[in-house]
C-alpha cells in the first residue's frame, strides 16, 4: 500500500514538473481568478455568488482560503458550454482531515477547434491579382475585390491547467483564543515586543540610558560617581543579558521593515488607478526614517563586514565596501534613533485620525 502511494505521489509531482517546463506561472489573489467558469455545481447555481458563503466543499477555498473542508472526500466536475467548444475540468481532494485539513484544487480550461484566419487573406488589391501594386495590396485589411482562401484556415486549441491549495491550522492554539482574548489585543500588539527589543537594545540607547541612570560615564571629562567605582563594571548581567540579543531583533526588525515599505504600496492604489496621497507621504517618510535607522545599526556593520582580518580580494573586498558605508550612515544613527520614533508616533496619529474621519487621506494626483 506504501508503495503505490509513493508511485502516486511520483506521477503526480512529475506531471506537474514537466507542465511548467511549457508553462507561464501567474500569481492572483483568489484562486478563481483565471478561470471564473471553473466551478463546481453548486458554486455554478448560486452564480459565484459564493465569497462570503460556505458551500462546505472542497472547492469552496477557492473563492474563500478561510473555508477549508473538513470533509475527507473528493469531487469531480465537468463542464461543456457553447457545443463542446469550450470544456472545463475540476478536480478536488483533501489530504487531511484532521485539525489541520489541505484542500487541493486541480483546474483545466481548454478551447477546441480556435479558427486561425491570419494566412487567408489574398491581399492583393481592388483588382483581385496579386503584384500589380494598386490600392489595398499588402495593406492587411480585406479590402473590395479582396477574398479569403479558404485552404489556408487552420484551426488550434488552447489549454489552461491551474493548482490551488489551502490549508487550516491552528497554531499553539491561536484560534480559539482568539475567540475569547480581549479586544484591544491585535496584530500591532502581538510584534510590539520587536520594535521596542530592537529599540532597547540599540547601541546607542544602551549609551543613553547607561549616561543618564547610571552615569557610566557621564561623559570623557566626568569623574564618575563613587558607588560605580566601588562597584566596577559587571558585564552585561541580570536584566542586561537581554542586550546581547540585539542582533536576533535586528533580523526581526528586517522583517517588519519590509512590510512597512509594503504598505505604503497600499496607499499607492485608488480606484482610478495608481496616485500619492498625503498618507502615501506620511507613510514613505515614516518607513524612510526606519529604514536609516536599521541600516545605519552597529549590528549591521558587524554582520556585513566584522570577523574579517582584511578586505582584500573576492566577497571579503565587497563586504569591506558594505561596512564603510554603513559606518557612514553609523554616524547618524541616533539622529535616525530620534527621528523614526517620532515620525512612528506622529505616523500613527495620522492613520488613527483618518479611521476616526477626523481627516480626509486627500489624494494629490493619480494617473
Amino acid at each position: 500500500m506504501i508503495l503505490k502511494k509513493n508511485i502516486t505521489y511520483k506521477f503526480i509531482f512529475s506531471i506537474l514538473n514537466f507542465t511548467l517546463l511549457f508553462s507561464e506561472g501567474v500569481w492572483v489573489k483568489y484562486g478563481w481568478e483565471l478561470y471564473n467558469y471553473v466551478v463546481d455545481a453548486q458554486t455554478a447555481y448560486l452564480g459565484n455568488a459564493v465569497t462570503a458563503y460556505n458551500t462546505n466543499s472542497i472547492h469552496s477555498s477557492l473563492v474563500n482560503p478561510s473555508f477549508v473542508s473538513y470533509n475527507k472526500n473528493f469531487s469531480i466536475t465537468h463542464q461543456s458550454r457553447f457545443s463542446g467548444i469550450v470544456n472545463n475540468d475540476l478536480f478536488g481532494i483533501q489530504l487531511k482531515s484532521s485539525a489541520a485539513p489541505i484542500n487541493l484544487n486541480f483546474l483545466y480550461q481548454g478551447v477546441s477547434n480556435i479558427p486561425d484566419t491570419r494566412d487567408m487573406l489574398l491581399d492583393w488589391g481592388l483588382d483581385g491579382q496579386f503584384g500589380t501594386n494598386d490600392i489595398g495590396e499588402g495593406n492587411g485589411v480585406i479590402d473590395e475585390g479582396e477574398r479569403l482562401n479558404e485552404e489556408k484556415l487552420k484551426f488550434f486549441n488552447q489549454h489552461q491547467l491551474g493548482f490551488h491549495g489551502a490549508f487550516k491550522s491552528n497554531i499553539f492554539g491561536l484560534n480559539e483564543w482568539a475567540k475569547t482574548a480581549p479586544s484591544w489585543i491585535n496584530a500591532a500588539i502581538l510584534i510590539i515586543w520587536i520594535p521596542f527589543g530592537f529599540r532597547g537594545t540599540c547601541y546607542y540607547m544602551r549609551r543613553v540610558y547607561y549616561r543618564s541612570f547610571f552615569a557610566s560615564p557621564a561623559a570623557c571629562w566626568v569623574d564618575e560617581p563613587q558607588i560605580n567605582k566601588s562597584l566596577g563594571y559587571k558585564g552585561e548581567k541580570m536584566a542586561f543579558v537581554i542586550n546581547n540579543l540585539h542582533r536576533y531583533f535586528l533580523y526581526a526588525a528586517m522583517i517588519i521593515l519590509l512590510i512597512k515599505w509594503w504598505d505604503v504600496t497600499h496607499t499607492m492604489t485608488f480606484n482610478d488607478g495608481l496616485g500619492i496621497s498625503i498618507g502615501t507621504l506620511v507613510m514613505g517618510i515614516e518607513a524612510f526614517l526606519l529604514t536609516m535607522y536599521v541600516t545605519s545599526c552597529h549590528a549591521l556593520r558587524h554582520l556585513a563586514g566584522g570577523v574579517l582580518d582584511r578586505w582584500t580580494t573576492g566577497i571579503s573586498r565587497f563586504r569591506g565596501k558594505l561596512f564603510k558605508r554603513i559606518s557612514i550612515f553609523n554616524r547618524s544613527h541616533g539622529f535616525w534613533f530620534w527621528t523614526s520614533l517620532i515620525f512612528v508616533f506622529l505616523g500613527d496619529l495620522w492613520v488613527l485620525a483618518v479611521n476616526k474621519g477626523l481627516f480626509s487621506d486627500l489624494a494629490i494626483f493619480v494617473i
